[in-house]
């Protein structure tokens, strides 16, 4: 769409020119009326033109005056002066300007149409060749960013020699030089489950120019590039240590990554060792990806140097016969003060040990999920109604990135298993079954005291008076009690919307849902969310 304003103090020469020029023809879209240059001024900052035909002389702000502006804020924009008088210092200043022509009144309209023609085909070439060298630069830079990840990844090659890359360096435009210290950080994203493939590659693109922009400004000399969806090799041609200086360059690094998030990924930086030269690079990035590994137990959105890993790995905690004995013996002796501490001092000392082996941690805790389910099936209590109850449980712990989060996973599953029981036996049978019916029919919508009445061979006003007799509450306080508790845990969740999660849980109305939560909250679910789970 090409734009214009006309600015012209004598309403009768504006009036003809707007009805009488055929724009269309001339191939301008829109045209704008102002009369002066302050007016014009104003206008410009909304519209943007691309063509100003302006009288020369006005009150307020003449022509110049404003095509000094306007040259100021639209560089591009072409300028067409009208105007009564022949004065060479008007010339002179449209000349200075850079003016398309100076039209001088009474307007020929053929010189007019002409003027104009050629300030829209002027733009246009402009406009054009301008996309043009956008396109080829974007495509330079897009090369590249290849040859330097191409450089990145081939430096970890063991059988690779650095000499024979000189030339890659010299496409990559990074100094070759082997008499430096180099360090190899390796940054991994944790992807949010929930993105597609596609959705990681196109964040993955988006990233890659912004990344090297964040180096650019911490580093003087580095290469980098993606190894794989997950991790970024970054070799700095600086010998990294672990000091204030650094962390805090580092520390500048990772926040910059998580400000582009927008809740796609976490990032955790593992740093390996200095090495002079560049033929040790394969040793700096193997201690830099140990350091990653430990993420498992420091957390994502870490920095961790593989220069404080020695002597991490201490010990080898087992779930011994005796171990897992005791377990059996706390569950099925509702020992839960007992149980939770078993499985908390066993956290605590795989955390110390810092085992290697994430696979052998997770199969132990897989384990005990297991024993934990079979204990609720001999109790007569259900934790899940999923029926490939292995698939279930691995899916869950092997999405899980560090090992706090697996063990919340149990200890939060243990405390359930208790609850239940302890319902079971504090109310009996009868009410265990209504509870257990509406744990699984929260999400139904249409649950309601008739629907329960029939599955258990009641009728509505025997059991709302059994139920308020043996629980102290109605059932309605209970079903809202355990959709409240079930959307307490989606809540954990920040990929879901506060109205995804009101349906989850049985309620049609976001805002009937967010009335309900706070009555029993004391805070609105986006609160609650803030609070507890930011």
């Amino acid at each position: 769409m090409i734009k214009l304003i006309l600015v012209e103090d004598e309403r009768a020469t504006r009036e003809g020119l707007l009805k009488h020029t055929p724009w269309n023809q001339i191939g301008i879209d829109r045209v704008e009326e102002a009369r002066n240059g302050v007016e014009a001024l104003e206008k410009s900052e909304w519209l943007e033109p691309d063509i100003v035909l302006t009288d020369v002389s006005m009150p307020r702000m003449d022509g110049i005056q404003l095509a000094t502006r306007l040259r100021e804020r639209y560089p591009q924009c072409k300028i067409v002066f009208l105007s009564g008088y022949s004065d060479k210092e008007y010339l002179k200043s449209a000349i200075k300007l850079n003016a398309l022509n100076y039209i001088e009144k009474p307007i020929d309209e053929n010189e007019l149409i002409a003027t104009l023609s050629k300030a829209v085909f002027q733009y246009k070439s402009e406009r054009d060749q301008k996309a043009k060298d956008e396109r080829m630069q974007d495509q330079v830079r897009r090369n590249t960013d290849l040859v330097r990840q191409k450089l990145a990844v081939e430096l970890i090659k063991s059988d690779v020699d650095p000499a024979e890359l000189k030339g890659t360096f010299e496409d990559a435009g990074v100094e070759y030089r082997t008499d430096r210290y180099y360090t190899t950080a390796v940054v991994k994203f944790n992807w949010n489950r929930a993105l597609t493939h596609n959705e990681k590659e196109s964040c993955r693109s988006l990233l890659s120019s912004k990344i090297y922009n964040i180096l650019g400004e911490l580093s003087d000399g580095f290469v980098s590039g993606y190894l794989d969806s997950e991790l970024y090799l970054v070799h700095f041609k600086e010998r990294i240590q672990p000091v204030q200086h650094w962390e805090g360059k580092l520390n500048v690094l990772r926040e910059k990554i998580m400000a582009e998030s927008q809740g796609n990924y976490a990032v955790t930086i593992g740093v390996g060792l200095p090495v002079y030269g560049l033929a040790g690079l394969k040793n700096s990035f193997n201690l830099a990806m140990k350091a990653i590994q430990m993420q498992f137990y420091e957390g994502v959105n870490t920095i961790i140097f593989s220069s404080s890993l020695s002597a991490r790995e201490s010990g080898n905690p087992l779930l011994d016969d005796a171990f897992l004995a005791a377990f059996g013996e706390y569950l099925g002796g509702d020992k839960r003060k007992e149980a939770l501490r078993l499985l908390n001092e066993y956290y605590s000392g795989l955390a110390a040990s810092k085992v290697s082996d994430n696979g052998m941690i997770r199969n132990r805790y897989l384990k005990l999920l297991f024993d934990l389910h079979s204990m609720a099936k001999k109790r007569g209590i259900t934790l899940t109604d999923e029926e490939d109850l292995y698939g279930y449980l691995w899916r869950s712990i092997s999405g899980m990135d560090t090992l706090e989060k697996i063990h919340l996973f149990l200890v939060d599953q243990v405390k359930v298993f208790f609850k239940l029981v302890e319902d079971k036996e504090a109310y009996g049978r009868n009410v265990y079954e209504i509870m257990k019916f509406i744990q699984n029919q929260y999400p139904n919508q249409k649950l309601s005291v008739r629907l329960i009445a029939e599955s258990q061979n009641f009728s509505e006003s025997y059991l709302c008076t059994f139920f308020k007799k043996i629980t102290g509450k109605t059932l309605n306080d209970y079903i809202t009690e355990v959709r409240i508790e079930k959307s307490k845990e989606l809540l954990k969740d920040r990929n879901l919307k506060i109205y995804e999660i009101a349906k989850k849980v049985g309620y049609d109305n976001e805002n009937y849902f967010a009335k309900v939560f706070r009555k029993y909250e004391n805070a609105s679910p986006s609160e609650f969310r803030e609070r507890f789970f930011l």
